[in-house]
């Protein structure tokens, strides 16, 4: 192409650094966690793997970053302000990929990255105003929920709290247990110990007026 007859050793020297790029997402990929980075860092916010994130670079020293990525692999890492990590960043960040890039008529640059990799900063320091960091890329370990072992409710059972649900299944086996007319003759007992109770409170009224006439008759005499 037209690149690379201009400009054969900056297109061979741009092609290498895409392999370099490629291999290293592979490899992150598969797994391996040992592999170690240099990268301009980006010290605002940081984000997730596959997250995406606009920038609006204005700051000359980030313009000037922005400017050497775009020129290399458009890998640069972001980071946010803590004491975790060295020279005042978290020691966690993440490498981010600048996808799209465009330069305003004021020198800003309007960018959309994309979050790849998950890295641990193991040592900052800077270059012309801004930061750059040696870090070891870290790999994440995917947790499967498609076997669930939570118990699952029945129908008849659902939205019910499992003490309620056991208290029922007991009553159930009380009942169940019973012989057969033991529930028609209880009706019965309790009947007959209500009438009880009703005829004896019936009788002690009488008495009860008896004594208090009397009490009165023995006053007036």
């Amino acid at each position: 192409n037209i690149l690379s007859k201009a400009f054969p050793q900056e297109y061979a020297a741009r092609a290498q650094e895409a392999l370099a790029a490629a291999g290293a997402a592979a490899a992150a990929a598969g797994g391996g966690s040992d592999e170690q980075i240099t990268l301009p860092l980006f010290v605002m916010s940081t984000l997730l793997p596959g997250e995406k994130m606009a920038l609006n670079i204005f700051e000359p020293r980030y313009r000037l970053m922005v400017r050497r990525v775009m020129e290399g692999n458009r890998m640069f890492g972001l980071a946010t302000v803590g004491r975790t990590g060295p020279d005042g960043v978290d020691e966690l960040a993440v490498e981010a990929e600048i996808t799209d890039c465009q330069m305003q008529p004021d020198g800003r640059y309007y960018l959309e990255v994309v979050g790849r990799r998950r890295i641990k900063i193991n040592q900052c320091w800077d270059l012309d105003g801004y930061r750059v960091a040696s870090a070891q890329v870290t790999s994440d370990t995917v947790v499967s929920t498609s076997n669930s072992t939570l118990p699952r409710d029945t129908p008849a059972t659902a939205g019910q709290h499992p003490q309620d649900s056991n208290q029922q299944q007991q009553n159930g086996a009380e009942h169940a247990e019973l012989p057969a007319g033991t529930a028609e003759s209880a009706a019965p007992q309790a009947g007959t110990g209500s009438s009880a109770a009703a005829a004896a409170a019936s009788s002690s009224v009488p008495e009860l007026v008896d004594g208090v006439v009397g009490a009165c008759d023995q006053v007036v005499d």
